[in-house]
């Protein structure tokens, strides 16, 4: 009979445990679709409107503007040895000395790690529980960075090319 309550007791406190730590999201294996990010909670007074806007739904507060057309951001460039290059530096192509230190910081959304082919050797590499990645690559030879952002609707391919001056 002691026996049998042991064993009782014992499933009973593994069958909480487990639950605490799937609570806290240490037990689903990384699935990023059940991460452990905390997630931002509006404060009830914050309102899309401007304090004292009222609207209606349907009710247009500001005439249409037209959109600025859209201008390519201009290649990083080097300083001290390092470079940083973001989402908004794909399809460029840019020249740097041997031994540059290449930071690529992936943010807003589920990146897959970037990865580098030629003469590009990954340093250090950062994945945040949102999806946001950061590797960093040293430029020994030409070559070129990729990575794809990809969500259930939409795929998005990251492509940066690299030459180095020899």
């Amino acid at each position: 009979m002691r026996l049998a309550l042991s064993v009782a007791g014992s499933a009973a406190l593994l069958l909480v445990g487990f639950f605490a730590l799937f609570t806290l999201g240490i037990v689903h294996g990384g699935n990023r679709h059940l991460s452990a990010c905390p997630t931002p909670t509006p404060f009830p007074s914050q309102s899309a409107l401007a304090p004292g806007v009222t609207g209606a739904a349907g009710m247009q507060l500001q005439t249409a503007q037209t959109a600025p057309p859209y201008v390519s951001p201009a290649p990083p460039i080097v300083v001290a040895g390092y470079m940083t290059v973001t989402r908004e530096n794909a399809g460029q192509t840019v020249t740097v000395p041997p031994g540059t230190v290449i930071d690529v910081v992936l943010v807003n959304g589920p990146w897959s790690t970037p990865t580098a082919s030629g003469g590009l050797t990954p340093l250090s590499t950062q994945r945040s529980c949102n999806g946001d990645v950061s590797v960093t690559f040293r430029a020994y030879h030409s070559g070129q960075i990729t990575s794809e952002f990809d969500t259930f609707e939409v795929g998005y391919h990251f492509v940066f090319k690299v030459l180095v001056t020899q």
